[in-house]
């Protein structure tokens, strides 16, 4: 009774529980409802998200309006999409009939095309791997291999030509390369390292999961309790201070010199003490030359962003803690812990001109001018082979859990079924990402 009206945005994504709420608290209760939401981009079924959910609701509703500008991409791109997905031979396209492909139109504000290429004219770019031997099937890690390689070499070859958009060559950052998993952001990661194009991984994984996050506690440890020659040796052996453990041992023979270390581990702990967090943090970081330690790593500036993150998280934690010891105990939760905020998001590592590497999950609702999506091929269909599983009954038109392990099993089938869809359904967020120019294998 607060409100006149309500808008639910992302609807597709909606759960069981959301629905029932929304509809007993607004929509029985005759207050007009907008439910926005576009059932082809539903890919969150692992947050709890549910399709029927979204498609249940379509049905209870009598209002239907449809959105069928494209306000991202070019005329060209658009039309290559809607050939992908609304061909009149694909009479099902998203593998759930509820759920059609509509062809979208361009919008009046034309998208800029890509230009400057004399070996590709097209918008939609479908790359097949070639097997070396017909008659053997590809591994899975020889696929991604290549696609991964051949990703690497057009950047490079776009970026050299260059390609342009409008009246600007195509920079680094216009580049976008779209993955399914972490995994796969690394092997493309190293991809783009070989080929010497600058890259940057935009994730939703938490800093507190880095390598820099254990051994900073393994450092603060040792700088909380000096006396225990354990706990500094085990901090010098971090790749923060770089010491092996041929130099370990040459240290420990000589008396004079491992007193010194002691020494500076005392002095950081008296620094700890007497002045906070982030003056101790601030001395260590430049008097060890922790930096220009890990930014000799092919891979430095994501260490050194990580590294610095923590120590401004640290930071800003210390005057809830009561003493070195809490900080540390807080660290060491936060690393085993599963749950994250926005602060403890990974940090770009850079503002420079670099390929963005991104999941596809985290690039819903952005937008890039051109788009990789390299591992297509690899959505594997997710169904646990060991324990319960949750599908739909479309009789019940309700989710179930069900305990049968068996394969023929009707409720296997709709899970393989549902998971198959859900694939395509990451097939289209992915190539709608793009601007004026998409690659898939």
């Amino acid at each position: 009774t607060d409100y006149q009206a309500v808008l639910v945005d992302e609807f597709q994504d909606t759960d069981p529980t959301q629905y029932a709420i929304l509809e007993r608290v607004f929509i029985s209760g005759g207050l007009p409802t907008f439910l926005v939401g576009d059932p082809k981009q539903a890919i969150y079924s692992f947050r709890g998200a549910d399709i029927y959910s979204y498609l249940r609701a379509k049905r209870d509703v009598a209002d239907h309006h449809q959105l069928d500008t494209n306000w991202r991409s070019s005329d060209r791109l658009i039309h290559a999409v809607n050939v992908l997905f609304g061909n009149a031979e694909h009479h099902n396209p998203l593998y759930l009939p509820e759920v059609p492909f509509s062809c979208a139109t361009g919008a009046p504000n034309k998208r800029l095309e890509l230009s400057g290429d004399p070996n590709i004219k097209a918008a939609l770019v479908c790359w097949q791997i070639a097997r070396n031997e017909p008659s053997k099937l590809l591994s899975k890690q020889n696929a991604r291999q290549q696609a991964a390689q051949a990703t690497a070499g057009e950047i490079a070859r776009l970026l050299t030509i260059p390609a342009k958009l409008g009246n600007n060559p195509l920079a680094a950052s216009d580049i976008a390369v779209l993955v399914r998993t972490h995994h796969e952001a690394e092997i493309i990661e190293r991809s783009l390292q070989a080929a010497a194009v600058p890259s940057v991984r935009q994730t939703q994984q938490n800093v507190f999961d880095s390598h820099e996050a254990l051994e900073l506690e393994r450092l603060l440890i040792a700088i909380a309790e000096p006396t225990r020659e354990a706990h500094v040796r085990a901090a010098l052996l971090t790749e923060l201070l770089g010491y092996d453990a041929r130099e370990l041992a040459e240290l420990a023979k000589d008396a004079t010199r491992w007193a010194e270390r002691l020494d500076d581990f005392f002095s950081y702990r008296t620094l700890w003490d007497e002045h906070g967090f982030a003056r101790m943090f601030s001395r260590l970081v430049q008097g060890e030359g922790i930096q220009q330690r890990l930014l000799a790593y092919v891979d430095g500036e994501r260490r050194t962003t990580n590294l610095l993150h923590l120590g401004e998280l640290l930071q800003a934690e210390a005057p809830l803690r009561a003493g070195i010891q809490a900080s540390i105990k807080w660290l060491a939760q936060r690393r085993g812990d599963s749950a994250a905020n926005e602060e403890w998001l990974l940090r770009l590592e850079s503002d420079a001109e670099r390929v963005r590497i991104v999941t596809i999950h985290a690039s819903k609702g952005l937008e890039y001018p051109v788009v990789f999506c390299p591992f297509t091929f690899g959505g594997e269909i997710a169904v646990r082979h060991h324990g319960p599983m949750v599908c739909h009954d479309a009789v019940a038109d309700a989710l179930v859990l069900d305990f049968t392990l068996s394969q023929d099993d009707p409720a296997y089938q709709q899970a393989e079924q549902s998971a198959f869809a859900e694939n395509l359904r990451l097939l289209y967020v992915a190539v709608t990402r793009a601007q004026s120019r998409c690659y898939i294998t």
